[in-house]
């Protein structure tokens, strides 16, 4: 006999579910007891608060490519974790949620008569993908299977589990997932559009300037190395957008950066042909739908819904990103394809150094970020002035290298996705990049950093404001702003959880002391990075 916690968790394992971030709550009793006994095989990592159990989860999820889980209690413990839900949303990360549901709430009562109450799959309706209800124990199996087929599925996204409070005590036998379910989990590719890929590449052999848009997508099935054979061979630029960043290394000889950012806009502007993977094309990434595509473009979709998105295509060819990328490069060898397009080595050797115009700060702090990266290095940037320019200065050798919230946009979201992206990849080095207001909003998870003695180094620059918001309020010429922050002393506030810390006053310092802390092995290590002209603290 086993209860319904029991099932629960092992069905999480069965997926592939190593860690599980969450906080406790009486009626998840059963479902702890459950990960008490099977603490070999899945860990639970327990964060501070419900917020930021959801934004580990979801960091786990983009540092891996894996599902990442969150396990909480109804009602404000679930809506604590809407905005890392909402994160997932908009990132298409593969995220669950798990949480219960008062017994009560079949007999007709409203949610907010009810102890913990709320509607969860009605208030998350319009940011996960699907909302499942599981009103009896027999259901969980095909549950858990129809939510890990759907965060997976197509595009990525996140899903709710909502389970009756009384089920998880259950007692049953039985209620296996097949092993056909879990197989079925792969996705099978689609039929080859024949004519699709004819057109193609007769598109492909007569475009002078052809250029690669390598979306999310290339990503999601580790196709970087077939997009970067591709650009090879037709003499192809291969730009980004801000969900892809790092699908392909930004130092391979054909990488042009961001689709937004300067230099990646004129490479649109002049293109000729545009092979767009898997774009996710979004608001961000195409400067308010201010950026046009070129005449000619062919479309690549493993998703049917994002055919024809925002942007129309001359042809589409939809099915598994792969599949597509091998076909058109076997086709375009036997047919002794020679490209005649732009000269590609020195339109990238025209590329500036910086995308955009910095000041000396930021290019200081730019420049030092870039000497400490590596492919043994993850970078997890927060919402803030001294952030927005690594979208497109900072450098990333390979896919994970770079974690950020690029159009949900939430501060605070640096430090607890940095955590989540540390437990995927514990031997990698991890760099949380924020500022003072966004460290504040989640700094109860500090205390998570500390408990679990990870090998993150936490850079706060301290402009003593929300400085972005700072500057906008300033620039608008507001008779005051209402930006500025009375912060603590961040490095007593390290010392009061025994971690080491260092202020940097002066920006000219800051390379030689993050080379310093990141190849430190004993712990956190906070480093405050004074920008001079903010606020004083109160």
């Amino acid at each position: 006999m086993r209860t319904g916690g029991e099932i629960l968790v092992e069905l999480l394992i069965q997926y592939g579910v190593t860690h599980i971030f969450g906080v406790p709550g009486n009626q998840l009793t059963p479902v702890y007891k459950a990960l008490a006994k099977h603490r070999e095989a899945i860990a639970h990592i327990l964060a501070r608060h419900e917020g930021g159990a959801g934004l580990m989860a979801e960091g786990y999820a983009k540092a891996s490519g894996k599902p990442g889980v969150c396990l909480v209690s109804p009602g404000p413990g679930a809506a604590n974790a809407y905005t890392a839900v909402l994160e997932a949303f908009t990132s298409c990360t593969p995220l669950l949620l798990i949480t219960v549901q008062n017994n009560d709430h079949e007999q007709g009562y409203s949610a907010r008569r009810l102890f913990h109450g709320l509607d969860h799959a009605e208030a998350f309706a319009s940011v996960t993908k699907q909302t499942i209800v599981v009103s009896e124990l027999e259901a969980l199996p095909s549950a858990v299977f129809e939510a890990f087929h759907r965060i997976r599925n197509q595009t990525p996204g996140p899903v709710l589990i909502e389970i009756k409070e009384e089920i998880l005590g259950q007692s049953t036998v039985g209620l296996e997932s097949p092993e056909e379910d879990v197989l079925s989990l792969q996705s099978a590719g689609s039929e080859r559009d024949e004519e699709a890929l004819e057109r193609a590449v007769a598109l492909i052999k007569a475009a002078k300037r052809p250029a690669i848009l390598a979306g999310k997508g290339v990503g999601d099935e580790e196709a970087g190395d077939l997009v970067t054979q591709l650009a090879e061979k037709i003499q192809a630029p291969i730009i980004t957008t801000i969900l892809s960043k790092g699908v392909v290394s930004e130092f391979h000889p054909h990488a042009a950066g961001l689709i937004n950012s300067n230099y990646g806009k004129g490479i649109i502007e002049q293109a000729d042909l545009l092979i767009s993977i898997a774009p996710l094309y979004n608001q961000v990434d195409m400067r308010h739908w201010q950026i046009s595509l070129p005449e000619k473009s062919i479309q690549i979709e493993k998703d049917p819904m994002e055919l024809g998105q925002v942007y129309s295509s001359t042809t589409a060819i939809l099915g598994g990103i792969a599949d597509i990328l091998g076909e058109l490069l076997l086709r375009l060898d036997k047919s002794e394809f020679t490209p005649d397009p732009w000269d590609v080595q020195q339109l990238l050797e025209n590329k500036p150094v910086y995308d955009g115009q910095h000041n000396d700060f930021s290019a200081a702090i730019i420049d030092a970020l870039n000497g400490s990266a590596g492919p043994e290095l993850i970078l997890v940037n927060d919402v803030h002035v001294e952030g927005y320019p690594l979208h497109y200065d900072y450098r990333v050798h390979e896919r994970y290298g770079y974690i950020h919230s690029p159009i949900s946009v939430g501060i605070g979201y640096a430090l607890p996705a940095a955590i989540g992206a540390k437990f995927a990849h514990p031997d990698k080095k991890v760099i949380v990049f924020c500022g003072d207001g966004g460290f504040l909003l989640s700094s109860p998870e500090f205390s998570t950093l500390m408990r679990y003695r990870l090998n993150i180094v936490v850079v706060i620059v301290n402009d003593h404001a929300y400085g972005t918001i700072r500057r906008r309020q300033e620039r608008d010429c507001w008779d005051f702003t209402c930006a500025d922050l009375a912060n603590p002393d961040f490095r007593r506030f390290a010392g009061a959880y025994r971690c080491a810390a260092v202020t940097v006053e002066e920006v000219e310092r800051f390379a030689e002391v993050l080379s310093e802390a990141v190849q430190r092995e004993d712990g956190p290590f906070l480093i405050e990075l004074v920008k001079k002209g903010g606020s004083a603290s109160a």
